[in-house]
């Protein structure tokens, strides 16, 4: 079992859940794209001072790659989160978590096909039998049910965003330093995200910059979903490939429900432990793989 990199992926997704529920307190407080680009903000400015030494010894590469990166900053740090902000707007967090938990299944056909990479049957059934947990819990109708609205869809555009971003990330060199690597994607996110910005303004969207509880809110997205995940997200694709971390977004769901549980005070229903059941047991057979005497 690979499991070392997995451990970092299922990090992330943690961090990222907490991003749900957040962002979903968040959405009738701070305007969505208003979110998106303070966190941003607020996460360069807290890593720059650590990183920034690591990307001036190799911004020549940076510099000559500057159409790639502007690219992989847009999928990931301007696009996805965005639209996750937006998303949460007209869904609740536990849709977010099941439709982010298709992940995978973008990750497994874009990487076969712009990589070339063979896929695995024990990947295919781990993923298959994941996302049986999944749509369990949408059949046996719990409180995160899968329901059809713009929500959901925002949010699935979203999730093919960064699958595309967890593919291609594959291919940077392997030399290149993951805190300035990150610090670069932040910098470049925040100019895509200048023109969601501005429809905020546009249509007149504020929000109270002098409430505490906005501050705490972008503290966390700032530092957890925003440093600690893609440092973590980042350093896993790196080791383990797109698909095998893409596995660990079967664990969205579960713990968006358990911090919905906590946080949010969402009953956690017999069905979704039955179904937490079978997203485990996907996970575990995609990372299996016999060993070759």
């Amino acid at each position: 079992m690979r499991i070392h990199p997995f451990i970092y992926a299922a990090l992330a997704i943690f961090f990222w859940a907490g991003n749900a529920i957040v962002g979903k307190i968040a959405s009738g407080e701070i305007p969505a794209f208003t979110l998106s680009l303070w966190r941003w903000i607020m996460a360069a400015a807290i890593l720059c001072p650590f990183t920034f030494k690591a990307f001036w010894q190799q911004r020549h590469w940076y510099w000559d790659h500057k159409k790639e990166m502007f690219w992989l900053a847009f999928l990931s740090v301007s696009l996805y989160n965005s639209l996750q902000y937006l998303a949460l707007n007209y869904t609740s967090p536990g849709n977010v978590g099941i439709v982010c938990a298709s992940t995978p299944l973008f990750i497994l056909l874009l990487n076969g096909w712009l990589n070339r990479q063979t896929i695995m049957l024990n990947q295919i059934a781990g993923i298959l039998l994941a996302m049986a947990g999944v749509i369990y819990v949408i059949v046996m109708g719990s409180s995160v049910a899968l329901a059809i609205n713009p929500g959901d869809v925002i949010m699935l555009t979203a999730v093919i965003s960064f699958s595309v971003y967890s593919v291609l990330l594959k291919r940077l060199p392997s030399n290149l330093n993951a805190g300035g690597l990150l610090l670069v994607l932040m910098v470049l996110g925040v100019i895509g995200i200048l023109p969601f910005f501005a429809v905020d303004i546009a249509n007149d969207r504020t929000w109270d910059w002098q409430a505490q509880n906005n501050w705490l809110i972008l503290f966390y997205v700032a530092l957890f979903p925003s440093i600690g995940s893609f440092f973590f997200w980042n350093y896993a694709v790196k080791k383990g490939g797109p698909m095998l971390t893409g596995l660990s977004f079967n664990l969205q769901p579960v713990f968006t429900m358990i911090l919905a549980y906590f946080i949010l005070k969402d009953p956690v229903l017999p069905s979704q432990v039955f179904a937490v059941l079978l997203i485990f047991s996907g996970i575990a057979l995609g990372l299996w793989r016999k060993e070759k005497k």
